[in-house]
């Protein structure tokens, strides 16, 4: 199945980055608790080890299950951490822009700023991305990415 590929979903996961691999507890609660076929989100990026990761969840030839209304035409970013209580991390928004969200956008040439949207845009009653998650920065390190 070809998807229409039209935006960006983000998230973050309403959990603090520990020092654990949080990705696996994800997949595993979406599969296992949630009766889902894999985790919701396509990308991931979390702090493994000393630096940002870009992890991979489900495959693009497969519908998400990370926002209602957006599932099937929205490429799902989880950002691991809360960011309600605190703002992610700048070199976590450089990493997703730079090695997510820009190779998304030109890849299936989608439309610039609009395909960029929060949780909370797309699906009403959500704080998802997080109250404290600046979109504006990510837009910026996206632009930057772009040229």
């Amino acid at each position: 199945m070809k998807l229409p590929w039209n935006k960006v979903v983000i998230h973050h996961s309403l959990t603090d980055d520990g020092a654990k691999l949080s990705w696996n507890a994800i997949r595993k609660y979406h599969k296992e608790t949630r009766g889902w076929s894999d985790i919701g989100y396509h990308f991931g990026v979390e702090w493994v080890g000393s630096h940002f990761n870009v992890l991979v969840g489900r495959p693009l030839t497969k519908m998400g299950a990370h926002a209602p209304g957006a599932n099937r035409t929205g490429i799902g970013v989880c950002l691991i951490g809360n960011f309600d209580k605190y703002p992610a991390p700048v070199p976590m928004l450089r990493h997703a822009a730079k090695y997510i969200v820009a190779p998304m956008i030109r890849a299936f040439e989608m439309d610039w700023p609009d395909c960029l949207v929060g949780h909370n845009e797309v699906t009403a009653g959500r704080t998802c991305p997080g109250v404290l998650f600046d979109m504006d920065a990510l837009m910026a390190y996206t632009q930057l990415e772009l040229g």
